[in-house]
């Protein structure tokens, strides 16, 4: 059993993961034909059966839905089952996704998106933690993550959210990169040696701990560690392959410094080049207002330009 199992199937022990069954549930042809999809030619076994917990991405060319057959237990139990639709050529392909997990296959389904290089979409475990199912564009299953799609590379590297756990004095939120190919896994953020805006909010929450006392601090269960202060990642990493590079929004969380006339967050911008360059990867933090500042309302994409990394990163010209 891998760590990620593990990980995953003790969130549903904790929450059950109940998908409890309903005497008119819908099945899978009524969902189609609530979203304006003719269900004619479904190749699949299920058309005529109860669905739950499923989602969808309908674009222009393509009708892709992600359920679970309902269950008499009210549990959600794999395989998932996929149907997807080639809009043009009238031709559907039905898949059914596992990883050999049975009662624990990864949550409901939420955020069914495509990336660079094929799909991907969500399971939900809880508010703090779900799983990643990364897809070929013939459906495949290339890997899984525990944590939440923010970004992907041209060569099917996934940057993702690490899942936390959901009952923590503190959540201080990592960024991983997956590549389904060789299956390396690898956190990006937090990196060290820190810079100085996280020093300095590393040294208020420090301040503030030490003014609540060790007594405080194990009476309230605390790991009382400055370092695991709270953060938020930003919804979107954007990516460029062309100069191997990302960038990301953080929000720290001011609350734990014990400053109320400080805002409720931190603002600030992450911007990493390098990322497939083993040992090079590097990293330039700002705070937000100071990139308002120095360069007007300028996009997380545009950051990863050529010459604005030459200007971050203080290339000689």
């Amino acid at each position: 059993m891998t760590a990620l199992h593990r990980l995953a199937c003790a969130a549903c022990f904790c929450l059950g993961l109940l998908a409890l069954p309903s005497a008119s549930a819908e099945t899978l042809r009524e969902y189609l034909m609530a979203r304006g999809i003719d269900p004619e030619g479904v190749s699949g076994p299920n058309l005529d059966r109860a669905i739950t917990s499923g989602d969808c991405l309908d674009e222009e060319g393509l009708f892709l839905t992600a359920y679970y057959l309902e269950h008499a237990s009210g549990r959600l139990v794999g395989p998932i089952q996929v149907e997807m639709l080639d809009k043009k050529r009238r031709i559907w392909t039905h898949k059914e996704v596992e990883k050999g997990w049975d009662t624990c296959p990864g949550g409901g389904i939420l955020n069914i998106r495509r990336t660079k290089t094929g799909f991907c979409w969500y399971g939900h475990i809880n508010p703090s933690a779900g799983v990643t199912f990364i897809l070929s564009p013939t459906l495949e299953l290339l890997g899984c993550v525990l944590g939440s799609y923010r970004g992907d590379f041209a060569d099917g590297t996934i940057v993702y959210a690490n899942s936390l756990p959901h009952f923590a004095p503190t959540h201080p939120g990592e960024l991983s990169l997956y590549n389904p190919n060789d299956k390396s896994d690898r956190k990006i953020y937090p990196m060290k040696p820190w810079q100085a805006v996280r020093e300095g909010h590393i040294a208020k929450v420090r301040a503030a701990y030490d003014r609540l006392g060790q007594e405080w601090l194990r009476e309230h269960n605390h790991h009382g560690d400055p370092d695991q202060f709270t953060s938020i990642i930003g919804d979107a990493v954007a990516t460029n392959d062309a100069t191997d590079s990302l960038a990301f929004i953080a929000l720290f969380d001011n609350s734990e410094t014990l400053d109320e006339a400080a805002p409720r967050h931190t603002k600030v911008v992450y911007i990493y080049r390098n990322m497939h360059t083993e040992g090079r990867i590097e990293y330039r933090e700002i705070l937000h207002d100071e990139v308002k500042s120095r360069f007007g309302d300028i996009s997380l994409q545009e950051l990863l330009e050529p010459k604005m990394l030459e200007v971050l990163f203080g290339d000689p010209s």
